[in-house]
């Protein structure tokens, strides 16, 4: 728990600039949050993305990544030499995507890598301005899980992670970018 705390702290933090509740023009502003009180958080838990990692040597049963616990790391024998790719997916869609699937399968089979699906799929429900807004959060949180993979490797090279996503996963996949960009590895 004192993890996600952290973890929505930083969130909270980053400036992304616009679109917020002052910039958007008003039939968008309908699912944009106001700006939270002083000292408090104003996120929805309902977007909490889980992270589920695929490598070669499980191709097809992803191992859940706990944002509480990074004890997965050794456990599951992460190479962070390899380059690491995350896969997010589109407005109104989740993590178990026929299309997502099948591009693990194939990434496996180009290459030794690892894979980190983000789904997000408690954020990517109408209306679709939440959506978007919801996929701020989420790309924050995967930005301070891939540092924080980065940390406990001792190895990982941020430079080797790729993101791929498919409509408002790609996006995402934008932001997970931009906060990288602020998180210190």
């Amino acid at each position: 728990m004192f993890r996600k705390l952290r973890l929505l702290r930083a969130v909270s933090a980053v400036d992304f600039g616009a679109p917020s509740h002052r910039t958007v023009p008003r039939r968008f502003k309908q699912g944009i949050q106001e700006e939270p009180e002083e000292g408090r958080l104003n996120l929805n838990f309902q977007i909490e993305p889980n992270y589920l990692y695929y490598s070669r040597v499980n191709p097809t049963e992803a191992v859940h990544i706990d944002l509480d616990d990074f004890d997965f790391v050794l456990s599951n024998n992460i190479d962070a030499l390899l380059p690491t790719y995350t896969i997010a997916h589109g407005f109104l869609e989740g993590g178990g995507q026929t299309w997502i699937k099948r591009l693990v399968k194939e990434l496996l089979i180009r290459e030794n890598c690892n894979i980190i699906v983000v789904d997000w799929h408690g954020g990517s429900d109408p209306p679709y301005s939440q959506a978007v807004a919801n996929i701020r959060v989420v790309g924050t949180i995967t930005a301070h899980l891939l540092a924080d993979l980065a940390r406990h490797t001792g190895e990982q090279r941020l430079k080797h992670v790729h993101c791929i996503g498919h409509s408002l996963g790609a996006h995402l996949s934008g932001y997970i970018g931009y906060a990288l960009e602020k998180v210190s590895v």
